[in-house]
């Protein structure tokens, strides 16, 4: 028979209040102990027969502590204002009382707060500590104030947390373990992709740490899945240095030759050892790491000079052909525009665009084209604007063509090659988008948005799943008037088609910032899976509270928690919808480490 109860530590429920955000809120009462206190913490579940409980069956409704505050009788809950002299000898008393295993007089409580579970054990028959033959059914009843509260046993606790995910061990990851406890808590990886997820915490609260970490355990499965994360800080490169080193398609994109090192330019021109080691030293002297990982900054070389050789460092080719970057850049300046001047420039510029091939004649060739008598005189703004930006773009690709002269193509990617294998079935795909330019990384976060998604929506494609991952999120989908950042609206327009749209082709984003207060409400509304921690700002909580509708008194208690502890709360990728669970997430920092033990650093 599994045990339902931990023993010896039973509290009493005292009140049952209705409440606008939780629908009720409970007090308990425990008996102190120095023991119960390592038991009785937030996140803690306790059971307490309920109404429906009748001769056939004892209903046991699950509630949740989330504050657990030791009081003595001789201060009380009043504020410390009587006469000093008393007010300290009570203090000294209540702490001998602290000091005991067990105090010998009920001087002492701990009081929880507590908010309703959601469900409900049944154990037939007459009442008992056994669980033999109980089930998890939803709630039936309000429980009885008076009545016992006693504490889940953990295997208990683990079935109501992951209700209905035990049976589906291939579609889970366990994300942690309940806060303050040994309770591994799932979730299904696909669900947080398909209905997007947020990750919401201020500074050192340790959000980068928590995207590694769900990165390495969705690629962690024997699934297809694939994740594109825009690293405006380009810290995520050290933080999934073992993912990137362990898998085939999996790289380090970079949007532009100003991004990158001239090491690394050099090695991939003479790809000789010793310009592969400077590269090395180069990228991992310039990586912001965590600081527990600076000691073993020289660690990371020999896993980042593998990363190098094996072209999983890539540059980005702007465009693959010629005629590609005319046919762009004609129809983001011509749309909606009109006049038989711009006409006349649209026609010659398609005439003359017949040529595929990205090479510097082919390109000055057309620039030749482009400066021809006919257009000297241009006159309207529209056709001026065109032929100025044009000649631009094609001046822009030219340098680039010849910087790049010499450097193998396992060297770079394209946007095209990057779509196929975020289509590809059957293998895990990682790209981390890093440049100097965060208007760059914008772009490419709506061309790649808005390119995937036509392609699936064309083909009726629904999987594999992919995340976007929007680290530093209010920097792509700010609440302000983008109008005049061109980047920012345009990242921001594909950000909300994706969160709209994506799930049914297998799409979702996944957002992390620090200032929620600067998100767009239509898309930080989306996420049906978010991860909450310390919101010191009244501004960010009242935001959260806003979109997500969570009590004063959850976002009250992800204020307590320590680095690494996180508030859960989902309505399709969890055992319990909706339902705050406290959970603390693996440091990223011990993985990497044992990473780098393993390799010998």
């Amino acid at each position: 028979m599994n045990r339902l109860f931990v023993d010896s530590i039973d509290g009493t429920l005292m009140r049952v209040a209705k409440s606008d955000q939780t629908r009720f809120e409970y007090v308990v009462w425990f008996p102190y102990t120095r023991g119960a206190m390592k038991v009785v913490r937030e996140g803690t579940l306790l059971a307490v027969r309920n109404f429906s409980s009748d001769g056939s069956a004892d209903h046991y409704s699950i509630i949740r502590i989330t504050s657990a505050i030791p009081q003595h009788y001789a201060l009380g809950t009043a504020a410390l204002d009587g006469y000093p002299g008393f007010v300290v000898e009570a203090a000294s008393n209540a702490a001998q009382d602290w000091a005991q295993e067990t105090p010998t007089e009920d001087t002492t409580k701990i009081v929880c707060g507590a908010v309703p579970g959601m469900f409900e054990i049944i154990v037939p028959g007459p009442p008992a500590a056994g669980g033999g033959g109980a089930t998890v059914a939803r709630e039936s009843n309000l429980p009885m104030t008076g009545e016992r509260a006693r504490v889940l046993d953990v295997e208990w606790t683990e079935r109501i947390v992951n209700h209905d995910l035990q049976d589906l061990r291939d579609q889970v990851i366990t994300l942690g373990t309940l806060a303050n406890s040994d309770v591994r808590v799932a979730a299904l990886w696909e669900s947080m992709i398909r209905t997007h997820f947020g990750v919401f915490a201020y500074t050192n609260a340790g959000k980068s740490n928590l995207l590694s970490t769900l990165a390495s355990k969705m690629l962690g499965t024997d699934s297809d899945v694939k994740l594109v994360i825009y690293d405006l800080v380009g810290e995520y490169g050290a933080l999934l240095v073992d993912m990137l080193h362990g898998r085939e398609d999996a790289c380090v994109v970079y949007l532009s030759l100003q991004a990158m090192p001239k090491s690394v330019l050099q090695y991939w021109k003479s790809e000789s050892e010793a310009d592969l080691e400077a590269a090395s030293r180069e990228i991992v002297d310039t990586t912001i790491l965590p600081k527990a990982l600076k000691g073993r900054q020289h660690g990371f070389v020999g896993p980042v000079m593998d990363i190098i050789r094996d072209g999983k460092m890539k540059l980005m080719e702007p465009h693959e052909g010629l005629d590609e970057l005319v046919s762009a850049v004609v129809a983001r300046e011509s749309e909606g525009k009109w006049g038989a001047e711009f006409d006349r420039l649209i026609d010659h510029i398609n005439r003359i665009n017949t040529v595929s091939g990205l090479t510097a004649d082919n390109i000055k060739r057309h620039m030749q084209d482009l400066r021809s008598h006919e257009f000297r005189g241009v006159s309207t703004n529209f056709a001026r604007n065109l032929h100025k930006v044009l000649l631009a773009e094609l001046a822009g690709a030219l340098q680039f063509v010849e910087d790049t002269a010499g450097i193998s193509g396992r060297f770079k990617t394209s946007m095209t090659q990057i779509v196929s294998s975020l289509n590809a079935a059957g293998r895990q795909s990682l790209y981390v988008i890093q440049d100097g330019s965060d208007a760059h990384i914008r772009g490419m976060s709506h061309d790649l948005g808005r390119m995937l998604l036509d392609a699936r929506r064309s083909a009726g494609r629904i999987s594999p799943p992919v995340s976007f991952i929007y680290d530093e999120a209010d920097q792509f989908i700010s609440s302000g008037d983008a109008s005049q950042n061109a980047a920012m609206a345009r990242s921001k327009e594909t950000a909300e088609q994706l969160a709209r749209r994506g799930r049914k082709y297998g799409l979702g984003i996944g957002i992390a910032t620090q200032r929620i207060v600067y998100l767009d409400t239509n898309v930080l509304g989306q996420p049906h899976t978010y991860m909450v921690s310390k919101l010191p700002r009244a501004s960010d909580r009242a935001k959260m509270q806003e979109a997500f509708g969570l009590s004063d008194e959850t976002l009250a208690e992800a204020l307590r928690f320590d680095v690494g502890q996180w508030l859960l709360i989902s309505h399709s990728a969890t055992g319990i919808d909706g339902l705050p669970i406290p959970v603390q997430v693996p440091d990223a920092n011990e993985r990497i480490a044992r990473f780098l033990d393993g390799f010998g650093a």
